[in-house]
């Protein structure tokens, strides 16, 4: 005999039961599949979503938001944290806890790329399987085509507890304010942020 060995027997890659998930490529370019055998995420971890605009009640989307039940809403900031009733996120340009404006869904599909709700017959599938995210609009009501508090957003997510943030926006211009941003979430919270490749007006309105 060269060798011996027991014949294993191979099992089909974990697929989720979300009725659109074949028109998710992505997940056979960077593998879902092979990492969801392995490792299907965890509801304590938070990923920090920082965009323009969010439909919280979206079926694919609100089963996986990181909900602050600490503050529920109604009874003023009942956790101290200097933002009033921000239970299901919150608006950093208008500084309120209205997280939706009509007609921009640039936010929700960022969202639902990383945490639509896995394995419950709708729609598609997160990366992020069973973990969190905290959604946190950076971009004025007027005006959905700017990011004006993207940094303050970076801030927001890991100070409330996210160790991945997701900044789908850009620029090419150097600041020295956005690389003390990135350090301070990164060697100060150890968290984890994820940049864009190159997001532009042109992209963003072909997308939506």
């Amino acid at each position: 005999f060269e060798y011996a060995q027991p014949r294993y027997t191979s099992l089909p890659l974990y697929s989720p039961n979300d009725p659109n998930i074949a028109s998710q490529i992505h997940h056979t370019i960077i593998h879902s599949y092979e990492g969801w055998d392995l490792e299907q995420g965890d509801t304590n971890i938070v990923i920090g979503i920082t965009d323009t605009s969010f439909d919280i009640f979206h079926p694919d989307l609100s089963g996986n938001i990181k909900y602050n039940y600490a503050d529920p809403g109604g009874n003023g900031d009942e956790d101290g944290d200097g933002f009033t009733d921000n239970f299901s996120g919150w608006d950093l340009a208008e500084n309120d806890n209205t997280m939706f404006v009509s007609g921009n869904y640039h936010g929700t599909g960022v969202a639902t790329f990383a945490g639509a709700t896995a394995d419950n017959g709708v729609g598609v599938a997160g990366t992020g399987f069973k973990s969190k995210v905290m959604l946190i609009k950076v971009s004025p009501d007027a005006n959905q085509n700017l990011i004006t508090h993207g940094y303050e957003g970076i801030v927001y997510a890991v100070t409330h507890g996210c160790k991945v943030v997701n900044c789908s926006w850009g620029n090419t211009t150097y600041s020295r304010f956005a690389q003390d941003v990135i350090d301070f979430a990164t060697f100060d919270y150890d968290a984890t942020v994820v940049a864009s490749a190159g997001d532009s007006v042109a992209v963003y309105r072909d997308w939506e």
